[in-house]
């Protein structure tokens, strides 16, 4: 009788640790009625776009820049991406570790979470003058806590994720940064969320 009370008596306080970290985990979306533009047409060739990209873009100190020459230390559908001769000019940028900070989904006291992801831009040639620059969202996610106990192989606590929808935010500031690297003075300014904007509960 004293062992089952023991046991119940564990299985109440892991229990109760399960719902104080599922509180913790509850997570708040920052609702923008507009969303940014995910593509844009630069004034530039495509090749010389492509080399101004490959050699300047690298204000993204968390991730990686990826052109063909790499399709082999990619995921294998970006890997099937580059091999299409159409595609031999685009851009995989790899989360190579870090994380940005995501600007839409954040805790109850404000705290913003951490946000892993990667892009695929698929470069395209309008004219002799003009690229397209068209931005694929690859596997979005944020962190939103830690495993209550820990895992093998090394016994720590695994981050805990949760796959999101792109917020467009990201990715129109990779396309205003291209703008920057090459004069580009006609794009609009980035749609960011403001004291206006509706908040929703996504998790618990």
């Amino acid at each position: 009788m004293r062992n089952i009370s023991r046991i119940s008596f564990v299985v109440l306080i892991i229990f109760s640790n399960f719902l104080l970290v599922s509180c913790k985990n509850r997570v708040y979306k920052i609702v923008t009625e507009k969303k940014n533009p995910t593509e844009y047409i630069f004034n530039i060739s495509k090749d010389s776009l492509y080399k101004t990209m490959t050699v300047k873009l690298t204000f993204l100190r968390i991730m990686s820049i990826m052109s063909i020459k790499d399709k082999i230390n990619v995921p294998s559908e970006i890997s099937k991406l580059f091999s299409q001769v159409i595609n031999k000019q685009d851009i995989f940028l790899l989360s190579d570790g870090g994380y940005w900070k995501s600007k839409i989904y954040q805790k109850k006291n404000g705290e913003f979470l951490d946000y892993r992801v990667s892009f695929y831009l698929h470069l395209e040639n309008i004219d002799e003058n003009h690229t397209k620059v068209s931005i694929r969202t690859i596997e979005p996610k944020v962190i939103v806590g830690k495993d209550l106990l820990p895992s093998p192989p090394h016994f720590v606590r695994n981050s805990k994720i949760m796959v999101v929808e792109p917020s467009t935010i990201e990715e129109y500031e990779i396309l205003l940064e291209i703008g920057k690297l090459v004069g580009e003075k006609e794009m609009q300014l980035l749609i960011l969320p403001n004291e206006k904007s509706k908040i929703e509960i996504v998790k618990y």
